[in-house]
């Protein structure tokens, strides 16, 4: 049962984790193509 719960715990982590990647990604990448296309922020 508690390894369950640490499994559950452990892949929660994971996932918010891999969801602040995804959305650092996705800012670094409107900010390069906002540069790429000349348009100041």
């Amino acid at each position: 049962m508690s390894s369950v719960h640490f499994d559950s715990i452990a892949s929660g982590r994971t996932f918010s984790v891999l969801m602040l990647l995804i959305e650092k990604r996705n800012a670094a990448a409107r900010l390069m193509s906002s540069r790429a296309s000349g348009v100041k922020v």
